[in-house]
């Protein structure tokens, strides 16, 4: 008994000492810490001022690169004959050939006021065409309104002309058919750019007859191809049935196409 009490006081001792150990140990993993913090809350810090760097730079750069392709698209549009609107078309078509179809109002907060003024433009020129028909999807069914809700949609030759123009600054209607025909992987798509080359040579008055179809398709050895090309050029938007008066539908021979006339401009094809 008298021995465990003489021990009592050392096995303290050594408590005490073991607890301060701990001690230590712990306020110096807490001055580590705490050196450790700053040292990530810097480094997190820098991240993301690094990480919206990175974005600044990515927003400008397609900014800069938006603002060029419309710049082009501009130069491109040289051949429209009111040039006071070429600006908002150029915005207009840029947006436009990249979705299916746009709204009127959303015309309107791209352009502002001039909305009606580039719609009307853009339907002389068949860029773009109302969605809303009367009865079938031919050109001279389309019904024009200028009012919210309303459709318009770019034919499909049209959106291969502005994708290109957008890079070069170019209304380059020979790469753009010859672009279209390869994707539609039609068996003679070398051959297209010079089939409509021949078309509009054998057109009159923005029209042409089948029969006038027919004889460029001879020309090509393409003779046995002239319906499936028929319908290819419709759905494409390089052509659309018309009404013609009876003098022109004698000349040119029934049925009678009405040609988009942004595949001719008078300035390119001169």
């Amino acid at each position: 008994m008298a021995e465990a009490c003489l021990r009592l006081p050392v096995r303290c001792t050594c408590m005490r000492a073991d607890t301060h150990r701990q001690a230590q140990r712990r306020n110096n993993a807490s001055q580590k810490l705490s050196a450790f913090v700053p040292l990530t809350l810097k480094l997190s810090l820098l991240g993301i001022t690094v990480d919206l760097l990175v974005r600044c730079i990515f927003f400008k750069y397609v900014k800069t690169m938006g603002n060029k392709k419309e710049c082009n698209l501009r130069s491109a549009l040289f051949f429209i004959g009111d040039k006071e609107l070429i600006p908002d078309l150029a915005k207009v078509l840029l947006y436009a050939h990249s979705v299916h179809s746009v709204l009127y109002q959303k015309i309107g907060e791209l352009i502002g006021g001039n909305a009606a003024e580039v719609i009307l433009l853009s339907d002389e020129w068949r860029l773009l065409l109302p969605i809303r028909t009367k009865k079938s999807s031919d050109w001279e069914d389309r019904l024009l309104l200028l009012k919210d809700n309303e459709l318009f949609g770019m034919p499909n030759v049209v959106r291969y002309l502005v994708r290109y123009s957008l890079d070069t600054g170019k209304w380059d209607i020979r790469n753009a058919v010859l672009e279209f025909f390869k994707d539609l992987k039609d068996p003679n798509f070398n051959q297209m750019p010079d089939l409509l080359r021949s078309i509009i040579k054998r057109s009159r008055n923005n029209s042409i007859g089948a029969n006038q179809i027919k004889k460029a398709c001879m020309e090509l050895s393409l003779i046995n191809r002239v319906d499936s090309l028929i319908a290819e050029l419709k759905a494409a938007g390089f052509m659309s049935p018309k009404l013609g008066p009876l003098v022109e539908a004698s000349m040119l021979g029934v049925p009678l196409y009405e040609l988009n006339p942004s595949l001719f401009p008078p300035e390119i094809n001169a």
